[in-house]
């Protein structure tokens, strides 16, 4: 019997683990879904103040010159302003991003798939410089974001999972850059 080259018996198996606190199947809370889409929000800001790379640069269509005042958003009864999420909420609100229609934020309550579908139209709105119209996934899917068989349609009423928010938010930027091409003259984004 041929012996081969290894030396199994001294072979480091090690085990591996996820990240702690990474659970990309778990469903996302409002908290979490609010801190994801601000952080793309001040990113989308950032890299619009900057100068203009190429005539075929996309930048958001907002009208504005400013950035909304996130004091002036509409305030929850159960966020603090000490809470870690207090500003995402508070910017994506300004912006009319995330609409929540009751007074208590509920930030540890799972996202439904109509709620995800809401926001992301919200975001979609707000870089193309419009205002939101769907409140539904089948209206989001509707407006040709997501297809029909997408999870957020699928799972309107149902907790949605990290990953599956994370495909419709990939849809929604390709969607974004394509539709979003001009900037307004008077854009602050436009210098």
């Amino acid at each position: 019997m041929q012996k081969d080259d290894h030396d199994h018996d001294h072979a480091d198996v090690r085990e591996t683990k996820a990240m702690p606190g990474f659970e990309p199947m778990k469903a996302i809370t409002r908290y979490e879904l609010a801190a994801t889409l601000f952080a793309l929000v001040t990113h989308i800001e950032a890299a619009a103040s900057q100068p203009r790379r190429s005539p075929r640069e996309v930048k958001p269509g907002r009208k504005s010159n400013t950035a909304p005042d996130p004091t002036k958003a509409k305030r929850f009864s159960d966020v603090p302003a000490s809470h870690w999420a207090a500003k995402s909420i508070a910017g994506l609100n300004a912006r009319n991003v995330a609409r929540v229609s009751t007074s208590a934020f509920e930030g540890e309550k799972s996202v439904t798939g109509n709620e995800a579908a809401v926001w992301l139209e919200g975001l979609a709105a707000w870089v193309e410089g419009r205002p939101s119209k769907a409140r539904s996934a089948r209206e989001f899917a509707a407006a040709g974001y997501v297809p029909q068989t997408d999870p957020l349609v699928k799972k309107a009423t149902q907790p949605i999972a990290a990953t599956e928010v994370s495909q419709a938010l990939v849809r929604v930027i390709a969607r974004t850059q394509e539709k979003v091409t001009t900037i307004s003259p008077d854009s602050r984004f436009a210098k």
